[in-house]
């Protein structure tokens, strides 16, 4: 179960790092150190379990029935065999035993346990121990502290380590308690194995879907991408551009707008809170989410500034910078943005004038090394404008 809740750890955590990367800003702050926390956390029971895997969990009490029911035997260290561990400092070692019950044939196993330093003499190949057998086939043994010099020790002979064939090992990742022997949930050996990875990728990829879920349009722009060699979508590309417009307008209620500005990764929208009303709010779609910024820094100074996002065609704008990128021996557009709002009024008899109450143009401009290239197109993509300035 501890594995199982390292994956799902595992899984949180990758999936609140891709959601950082192609989700909305703040998306997998919490759910990445929650992951990683309970990662690292069952990470470390795991190997905890897997250094003292085989350790007997023999009580006092289990010990004292085992006397009282005369399962105790005599047992010979053959070997001590270090397992590399060290838990508080003191070595884990695995104790080859030959062992001879009190009744029954002798047999070998094979105990781990942590072996204190200054106990390291007491374990010596050669050295007599008293054990207290936990499981009925002998193989859950547990060393005392019996004097083996004294009855029911005394006298007893342990056959030769040749004679006793292969140790008994008990059944990994087993433990015996009060004399049954209790596995994990999910099994360790190799009886199982392709289930378990199983199980385990499929924890691991549903807790990383999980946390992408609610971003579903930020992950479906990043599949498309991905085609296109892109981490993210580019918001200019006219399909994307029309379903991101589609979310804005529809989390603004009307599609009534003072401005817009298309990037790459991110659209800004300067809209009136209600159609033909100069307190104007920013709004801002990045990754698949639409956010209110506030206010406006400049609100505008009347609802003549204000024009309807139906006018505008993505896919001819789109072609338009295509081809003035091309005029210009452009060949990428990375970092090019488009802007669209309307032109100041220049009729000095108008009412207006002053203000962004003429047509609506888009304007899009390419940076060079000594002069910068402007464009100036109809909503439609027509009568392009071009001018260069320093």
């Amino acid at each position: 179960m501890i594995r199982l809740l390292f994956f799902v750890g595992a899984g949180m955590a990758l999936g609140a790092l891709v959601v950082s990367e192609i989700g909305p800003p703040g998306a997998g702050e919490i759910t990445f150190p929650l992951g990683m926390a309970l990662a690292i956390f069952s990470g470390i029971l795991i190997l905890i379990a897997r250094a003292t895997r085989g350790m007997p969990a023999a009580s006092t009490a289990d010990l004292d029935t085992a006397r009282s029911e005369g399962r105790m035997a005599l047992a010979r260290i053959d070997a001590v065999t270090q397992t590399g561990t060290l838990i508080n400092d003191q070595p884990v070692c695995d104790l080859d035993l030959s062992i001879q019950p009190l009744e029954g044939p002798a047999y070998r196993a094979r105990v781990r346990q942590i072996v204190r330093l200054v106990d390291i003499p007491g374990v010596q190949p050669g050295s007599l121990r008293a054990v207290a057998l936990l499981s009925a086939d002998g193989a859950d043994v547990a060393i005392a502290d019996d004097d083996v010099t004294q009855a029911p020790y005394a006298g007893i002979r342990i056959p030769p380590q040749a004679e006793l064939g292969e140790p008994r090992l008990p059944e990994p990742g087993t433990v015996t308690i009060k004399g049954r022997r209790r596995g994990p949930l999910i099994g360790v050996g190799p009886k199982g194995r392709g289930a378990r990875f199983v199980l385990f990728a499929v924890a691991f990829l549903v807790a990383g879907a999980s946390v992408a879920s609610p971003y579903p349009t930020a992950v479906a722009q990043t599949v498309t991408a991905l085609g296109e060699g892109r981490l993210t979508a580019d918001l200019r590309q006219p399909e994307v551009t029309a379903d991101a417009v589609a979310a804005l307008t529809a989390k603004i209620g009307h599609d009534r707008v003072v401005s817009i500005s298309v990037g790459e990764d991110v659209i800004l929208v300067d809209a009136p809170v209600t159609p033909g009303s100069t307190d104007t709010d920013r709004w801002e779609y990045r990754r698949g989410e639409v956010t209110r910024d506030g206010p406006t820094p400049s609100q505008p100074d009347s609802a003549a500034e204000q024009f309807s996002l139906d006018e505008v065609s993505w896919p001819r704008l789109w072609t338009a910078m295509q081809a003035a990128a091309d005029a210009e021996g452009i060949d990428s557009l990375s970092g090019v943005a488009l802007r669209l709002e309307r032109v100041a009024d220049s009729d000095i008899d108008s009412p207006t004038f002053g203000q962004h109450a003429g047509p609506v143009r888009a304007r899009f401009w390419f940076d060079g090394d000594y002069r910068a290239v402007f464009y100036d197109v109809a909503p439609d993509g027509t009568d392009p404008v071009r001018t260069e300035g320093r």
